[in-house]
């Protein structure tokens, strides 16, 4: 198998995980009232189903959020397989615990918004499961 193809593979994977993390982080990070109110948009208000409002808390979220695309983007530029592995080791400690809380914790919202951030969140798991054991094959 052409080892370019499958690094190119690898590394579109880990920008989709980049552009998953930069959207909310970016939000958060510069609207954090409109993030509150609206994420993740369409009509859909996820967090704000779980008030209070909390600015200071809602930054550090959106800061988290767009460390994780910055390193995951450095991962897929560089295309350094540690960078790759540490990325997407470090994503999956924290979506993980993420995962389990809303899937756990989100009994008084709507089927649309448990469901809809357990499916978001864990296809960022999944993907990021893929693509590290794809990286530690090789």
């Amino acid at each position: 198998m052409d080892q370019r193809k499958t690094g190119g593979g690898i590394r579109l994977g880990v920008l989709v995980l980049a552009a998953s993390a930069a959207f909310p982080g970016v939000w958060a990070l510069f609207w954090p009232h409109s993030f509150f109110a609206d994420f993740p948009g369409l009509g859909q208000h996820w967090v704000a189903q779980i008030p209070p409002y909390n600015e200071h808390l809602v930054r550090d979220v959106g800061s988290f959020y767009v460390g994780f695309a910055a390193l995951m983007g450095i991962a897929a530029l560089t295309g350094d397989k540690r960078v790759i592995r540490i990325s997407l080791f470090t994503w999956l400690v924290f979506s993980i615990p993420h995962l389990v809380w809303h899937s756990q914790n989100m009994t008084g919202s709507g089927g649309i918004a448990r469901w809809g951030s357990v499916v978001a969140l864990g296809s960022g798991v999944v993907l990021a499961l893929l693509l590290l054991l794809v990286v530690r094959r090789r």
